[in-house]
């Protein structure tokens, strides 16, 4: 029996998140309108949960559609069926946990495993490099300019850490040359991640630690679903490029990840989610 509780039964986001979670992780992997009417009721105590319901359907119909031609699950006029399985897709599940308990749990392993999800997700939409720069630094910030042909002045003074960059990824012609397509990625797992948008400093960057001899472009990698409304659309024009989790799952469901990194995925879920059932029974 699915013993996740709903916690907020009146926001037909948060919903349609707890449907793409109890895919993922009850036995059955379908889910239909009248199941889940019968959950929020029985979560609110409240009647009349149809209309809330149609508009789940219909964000879950929008978002089959961000995950394109290979989305994890499909959705019918009354039932949503998984179509693919955590175990397979494990970076799926991984983004799911992000968006349904925050980062709360082991916070700097946790938020170093999505580093690697969202460095592996830019490499592919890029065909390109990447990097995980973050702090305390995987890279040394001299030798990724080097590596870019790009130059180097300085690192971030240790008390500003790595000033907002996680991740230095960049699209080269091929020809050693900079005047090249530069993404600098902040990652941002946990739900306070509007507060991440005006945190990274382009200008900071260009100036002070590499002179990109074309201006890089800004990305905050996030684990949720982006919404389309007024409200977001202003954070998106302060957070850049959103990677969001269907374009971390378009590109990784196209891809074959490292073996290492693979397993490490499925062992961070297999605990998380032993975790999450003992705190919820």
């Amino acid at each position: 029996m699915f013993s996740y509780e709903i916690r907020d039964s009146s926001n037909p986001e948060y919903l349609a998140n707890w449907v793409e979670f109890y895919l993922q992780v009850e036995g059955s992997g379908e889910i239909s309108k009248s199941n889940l009417i019968s959950a929020i009721e029985a979560n609110s105590g409240e009647g009349n949960s149809e209309v809330l319901v149609d508009d789940v359907w219909q964000s879950l119909e929008r978002r089959q559609f961000l995950y394109g031609s290979n989305p994890p699950y499909k959705i019918d006029p009354k039932i949503a069926i998984k179509l693919v399985s955590w175990k397979s897709h494990p970076f799926y599940l991984a983004c799911l946990i992000f968006t349904m308990e925050g980062n709360n749990i082991n916070a700097k392993i946790s938020g170093d495993l999505f580093e690697k999800l969202c460095n592996e997700s830019v490499k592919f939409f890029l065909q390109g490099e990447s990097f995980i720069y973050g702090y305390p630094a995987k890279a040394s910030l001299k030798q990724i300019a080097e590596d870019m042909n790009e130059e180097f002045f300085k690192d971030p003074p240790g008390a500003r850490k790595d000033r907002g960059v996680d991740l230095i990824s960049w699209k080269s012609f091929g020809d050693d040359r900079p005047s090249q397509v530069v993404v600098l990625t902040q990652c941002a797992a946990g739900r306070n991640w509007k507060k991440k948008c005006t945190e990274l400093d382009l200008a900071v960057w260009d100036s002070q630690y590499i002179n990109f001899l074309c201006n890089p472009i800004k990305a905050l990698a996030i684990p949720f679903v982006y919404p389309d409304d007024v409200v977001s659309y202003d954070y998106a024009k302060s957070a850049g490029l959103i990677i969001d989790r269907p374009r971390i799952y378009q590109a990784l469901s196209q891809i074959t990840l490292d073996r290492t990194l693979n397993t490490e995925i499925k062992k961070w879920c297999k605990l998380r989610l032993s975790q999450i059932f003992i705190k919820n029974k």
